[in-house]
C-alpha cells in the first residue's frame, strides 16, 4: 500500500508545487505590474515635472520676462516717440506761432525800422575839396570826429527856418549839426556823405529831428500816432504845426502818409522805448529831396 500511496502524494506534491509556482508567478506579475506602473507614473510625474520645469523656465519666465522686457521697451519706445513727437509738436507750435506772430504783426516790423543816417555835431577844423572835417571835444561819442563829403543832394539848411544855404556860407570854426549816412568808412575818422546839414544852431536849441513816417495808426484816445525811424512817436496835437518845408503852406495831420520824411521840433519826450511825444512843428520835404539816392 505505501508502494502505491507514493505515486500519488509525488503526484499531489507536483500539483501542489505547480500550484504554488502559479500563484508565485501571478503574484510577482501582479507586483512587478504595480512596479510599472508606478515606475510608468513616477515616470510621467517625472517627465511632467521636468517637462513643467523646462516649460516655466522657458515659456512663462523668459518668454514671459522677454515679452515683458519688449512690452516695456515697445512702451518706452512709444513713450519716448510720444515725447519726441510731443516736442516735436510743440516747438512746431511755437515756431509756427512766432513766424505767424512776425508775419502777421506789421506794427513790430515797422517800428523796427531803422534810420538809414546818424546825427552828429562839431566844429568845422577843416574844409577841403568838397569835404568838411567835424570834431567835437565828446570822448564817448564815436563819431566825435568825422569828415563829412557835401554832395549835390547834401541839404544844407539854416536851422531856424530852413532857408537853403550853400556850401560857400560854411566857415571853418562853425558849429554844425548834421545827419551823416551810416554807409561810411572804416577809416579814422569815418567818411560819410551828409544828407542835412544844419547852420546857426541857437546854443540853447538842438537842431530839428531829420525822420521818416514808418507807420500811421489812430489810438484808442482818437488821437494820430505817427511812428518813425528814430524810435520816436510823434502824437500831433492842436498846438502842432504842420507845415511845408518852406512854411509856405499850412497842412493837416490827414496829408502826412508812411514814407514821408519830415523834420520835427519837439521839447519834451517820455522816457519810453519807442519814446513819445508832442511835437510843436512838423516839416513835410518834398519827395527825393535830402536822400542819397535822390528818390
Amino acid at each position: 500500500m505505501n508502494q502505491r500511496k507514493n505515486p500519488l502524494f509525488i503526484i499531489l506534491g507536483v500539483i501542489l508545487v505547480c500550484l504554488l509556482l502559479v500563484a508565485g508567478v501571478s503574484y510577482f506579475t501582479k507586483g512587478g505590474g504595480s512596479d510599472t506602473e508606478d515606475g510608468s507614473q513616477n515616470t510621467t510625474s517625472t517627465d511632467t515635472a521636468v517637462s513643467g520645469t523646462s516649460s516655466e523656465s522657458s515659456d512663462p519666465e523668459t518668454s514671459g520676462s522677454g515679452i515683458s522686457a519688449n512690452s516695456s521697451a515697445e512702451s518706452n519706445t512709444n513713450t519716448t516717440d510720444s515725447t519726441t513727437a510731443s516736442t516735436d509738436d510743440s516747438t512746431a507750435t511755437a515756431g509756427d506761432s512766432a513766424t505767424t506772430g512776425n508775419s502777421s504783426d506789421s506794427s513790430v516790423t515797422s517800428t523796427e525800422q531803422q534810420a538809414d543816417s546818424v546825427l552828429v555835431y562839431g566844429t568845422v577844423t577843416e574844409i577841403s575839396d568838397g569835404q568838411i572835417l567835424l570834431e567835437n571835444d565828446d570822448e564817448s561819442d564815436p563819431y566825435s570826429s568825422i569828415r563829412l563829403n557835401i554832395t549835390e543832394t547834401t541839404g544844407i539848411l539854416d536851422a531856424s527856418d530852413y532857408s537853403e544855404k550853400s556850401p560857400e556860407d560854411i566857415q571853418v570854426g562853425d558849429t554844425l549839426y548834421a545827419y551823416a549816412s551810416l554807409a561810411m568808412t572804416r577809416s579814422l575818422p569815418p567818411i560819410s556823405n551828409a544828407l542835412v546839414i544844419f547852420c546857426s544852431v541857437p546854443q540853447d536849441a538842438s537842431a530839428p529831428t531829420y525822420a521818416q513816417i514808418t507807420e500811421i495808426t489812430t489810438g484808442e484816445d482818437g488821437n494820430l500816432y505817427l511812428t518813425t525811424d528814430r524810435d520816436l512817436i510823434l502824437i500831433p496835437s492842436d498846438e502842432t504845426q504842420i507845415l511845408s518845408l518852406d512854411g509856405a503852406e499850412t497842412l493837416s495831420a490827414s496829408d502826412l502818409q508812411v514814407g514821408d520824411r519830415i523834420f520835427v521840433r519837439y521839447s519834451v519826450a517820455t522816457l519810453s522805448l519807442p519814446a513819445q511825444t508832442n511835437p510843436e512843428e512838423i516839416r513835410l520835404i518834398p519827395d527825393g529831396l535830402f536822400t542819397e539816392n535822390n528818390s
